[in-house]
């Protein structure tokens, strides 16, 4: 199953996850930098910072994770491929495949997350 996912080898995958690893970290620490300021007081100011993340989980869930996930389920090459026939079908069918990828892009960050702490524990010992 990882095969198909995220690379052939191990270290294939290791390469495809270590990005996206990286920019769910980033993302994780602007919440926990946001939880902290609210904690201290200064509601502004996490009010501003978890707006930020909120907007970067939606942005890695959806296009780092989710969108090469349905670009390879349903074999789509180019965004115009959508439109190329009808405009109104093309909008509609654009819109589910974004929500499809959102969705899907929750479900593999996890599995992602996971397939990466445990390569970079497996290859972290022989390094």
């Amino acid at each position: 199953m990882f095969r198909k996912l995220f690379g052939e080898t191990e270290q294939d995958q290791i390469q495809f996850l270590h990005p996206r690893a990286i920019a769910t970290l980033v993302i994780l620490a602007l919440m926990v930098v946001a939880l902290i300021l609210h904690a201290v007081g200064l509601s502004g100011g996490a009010d501003a910072i978890a707006g930020i993340a909120e907007m970067g989980v939606a942005i890695v869930l959806l296009f780092v994770l989710g969108w090469p996930v349905v670009k390879g389920l349903f074999g789509i090459t180019a965004i115009g491929a959508i439109f190329s026939g009808n405009v109104v079908i093309g909008v509609v069918l654009f819109v589910v495949y974004l929500t499809l990828a959102y969705f899907l892009g929750i479900i593999f960050a996890f599995i992602g997350t996971i397939r990466y702490i445990y390569l970079r524990i497996k290859y972290g010992k022989n390094q």
